[in-house]
């Protein structure tokens, strides 16, 4: 990755991101390098008055650290330093003697946004595709980069909670009527606004100490800082929202509670260990994993479509299958669904309460139970769902059940070529299902259990689970 910079004649630098390979609007594991590098250049250059940051892309200014970038950390030693020098870097841009203004046109998410709350001063446009969000935790991660504080100093405490914990993405005029954006202008007129606000900031001699990433106290209620309740009430919401699955939200609201409570060091200590741990578990690493095949899977997709199905924290509608009642499912994606769907059917004639199913898959993490799913318009119809004999089966028991019958639709629709290959059918299957993502997909999820342990299970349930031929020469991709 690198930066491209010209001068206008006006002393104002546009320097412009270009991203590494096929990835122009994500940054490499490089940056931090790369953005002290650059504020060192401007700030020795006599004739740069200040600059304007610009991303290359037309849809995306800077999206974060590319997923692939992420997937390298084997401890979370190591994501934990990597944190380290990623909020080093984005201090070092925040204490810039010279004004550094984001021109922000397309999406700014993840580390993308941090950067911008690092700079000295933020202009957006108002087009639709201009987008701001730390989205860290919908791929299981926390925000790296200082990006937190920043954030709450610019918006409060109580906002930042509610933008980070959920990774909520906003437009600019919803950015700057809460203080995350300063300006919005028309796409054309970007550059001029950004570059006066740049020589605006340079006459003063000011880069704005609102840059420098301190926590405001004065932004936050007094009670948010001093009653214990308002903590208490908002751990608790957010894991009753979050799930069991979803230990990202808990731990970025853990670290913007250590920047209101804790010394800057500390709290900054805090942030890197958290990211660190998060980085290399399971949940993270599937997340990623999906990321990366929906990239190269669905190209097109808007830089800030939802993975993991955190909506309800964001303040949205719980997320659903969204493919049925729309287009019509594949046949790949028929299969699955009608294999849920009678896998729940089957374990209702058997005695099973309906609410009971639906609860146990939903705790495996589906987006919605396989007797819920027949609701939902365009879903295929099952069969009778009429008890015929009372037996109890626990929880763990019918999600093992349905998830597999979900597995064996899967690895048999391989087979026969009704999907291309594994990592299109987790992405189908993930979208077009509602299966929980930070599992991986049906066919990762197999990956990770083993040919082996997957057919000990499948036959633990008899004939109806006979594995695939598919399943025989799973391997890792």
């Amino acid at each position: 990755m690198s930066f491209t910079t010209s001068l206008r004649s006006d002393g104002v630098a546009l320097v412009t991101y270009e991203g590494a390979g096929g990835e122009p609007s994500y940054l490499g594991s490089d940056f931090p390098d790369t953005l002290r590098q650059l504020v060192v250049a401007l700030e020795r250059n006599p004739r740069v008055r200040g600059a304007v940051l610009r991303g290359a892309s037309g849809v995306a200014w800077l999206r974060g650290f590319a997923p692939r970038a992420l997937l390298r950390f084997r401890t979370a030693a190591d994501a934990e330093a990597f944190s380290r020098d990623a909020s080093d870097a984005t201090a070092r841009l925040a204490r810039a003697s010279k004004p550094i203004v984001a021109a922000i046109h397309g999406a700014a998410l993840d580390a993308g946004l941090e950067v911008a709350l690092a700079c000295h001063a933020r202009v957006a446009t108002e087009d639709p595709c201009t987008r701001l969000g730390l989205r860290e935790v919908e791929l299981g991660l926390s925000p790296c980069a200082g990006g937190l504080a920043r954030l709450a100093h610019h918006v409060g405490l109580e906002r930042a909670v509610s933008l980070a914990v959920g990774g909520a993405c906003v437009d600019a005029r919803s950015a700057h009527a809460v203080g995350l954006v300063d300006l919005v202008t028309s796409v054309e007129s970007l550059e001029s606004e950004a570059a006066a606000r740049v020589l605006r900031l340079a006459e003063r001699g000011s880069t704005g100490a609102a840059a420098k990433g301190s926590f405001a106290r004065s932004r936050v209620r007094p009670s948010a800082l001093t009653h214990a309740y308002y903590w208490r009430r908002e751990k608790l919401r957010i894991r009753a929202l979050a799930g069991p699955h979803h230990g990202a939200p808990s731990r970025v609201f853990e670290v913007l509670r250590a920047f209101a409570e804790e010394r800057p060091a500390v709290a900054h200590t805090r942030e890197a260990r958290v990211f660190g741990a998060l980085a290399v578990s399971s949940a993270a690493q599937r997340l990623l994993e999906v990321s990366v095949s929906l990239d190269a899977l669905r190209p097109e997709r808007s830089p800030w479509a939802r993975v993991a199905g955190l909506g309800a924290l964001a303040g949205e509608a719980p997320d659903r299958p969204s493919r049925f009642g729309t287009n019509p499912p594949s046949p790949f994606i028929t299969r699955l669904v009608r294999a849920y769907a009678d896998e729940g059917a089957a374990l209702l004639q058997e005695g099973s309460g309906a609410e009971s199913v639906d609860r146990a898959l939903e705790a495996w993490g589906f987006s919605v139970g396989p007797l819920a799913l027949q609701a939902t318009p365009g879903a295929p119809p099952r069969g009778s769902s009429a008890p015929s004999s009372a037996r109890a089966v626990t929880p763990e028991s019918m999600q093992m059940r349905c998830v597999l019958a979900v597995l064996v639709a899967a690895f048999r629709s391989l087979d026969e070529g009704l999907v291309a290959g594994p990592d299109e059918g987790d992405v189908e299957a993930i979208l077009g299902l509602g299966f929980p993502a930070f599992r991986g997909g049906p066919f990762r999820y197999a990956e990770l259990l083993g040919a082996e342990e997957t057919r000990a299970r499948m036959a633990a349930f008899g004939a109806r689970f006979e594995p695939p031929k598919g399943l025989r020469a799973l391997s890792s991709r």
